[in-house]
Order: structure tokens, then sequence, then C-alpha cells
């Protein structure tokens, strides 16, 4: 029983497709541009730009409340040495559940 032989011209293919691709060229650019021009023309650059600026300016604010607190509490001795009994305590329990 004789195979039938079956040969593929890749090559010719690709030639093809390019060339179809480079005769339209000019087509394709026109509908990706008018594509791209409507998608842009009905975006909403203010609300997406206010609402990047609040969630910048909220992290801001958040890290500025954030340092103050820390120094303030840093500084006062009361609630410095307070912080201080509190992890030694928690840390000893750590290690004591170790054992």
């Amino acid at each position: 029983m004789t195979m039938p032989i079956i040969r593929l011209e890749v090559e010719g293919m690709k030639y093809q497709i390019l060339h179809a691709f480079t005769q339209h060229n000019d087509e394709i650019e026109k509908v990706v541009a008018d594509a791209l021009a409507q998608v842009l023309k009905n975006f909403d650059f203010s609300d997406l730009i206010r609402k990047e600026v609040s969630r910048l300016l909220g992290e801001c604010v958040r890290k500025g409340i954030s340092e103050a607190v820390a120094q303030s509490l840093a500084e006062v001795p009361s609630i410095r040495s307070g912080l201080q009994l509190e992890v030694t305590r928690q840390l000893r329990g750590m290690f004591e559940g170790l054992k």
C-alpha cells in the first residue's frame, strides 16, 4: 500500500500572507487610527486624573500622619517606656512558648 506524500509550502504561504498585509497596510493603519481616535475621544481623562491625584494625596496624608504619630509616641517618655515594656513582655511570651 502506497502512502500519499503531503507537501507543505510554508514559505510560499508566509509570503502570500505578508503580501496581503502589505497590500492592505494603508487600510489597516486607517482602521487602527480611527479606532484609537474614537477611544481617546470618549475617554474621560479628567476623571482618571482626579482619581489618581486623590489616591496619591491619600497615601501622602496617611504617611505623614503615621510618621507624625510615630515620632510623637517615640518622644513621650511614658509612652516609649510603656511600648518597650509591652514589646519585651510579648517577646518573652513568644520565647517561653518555644521551650
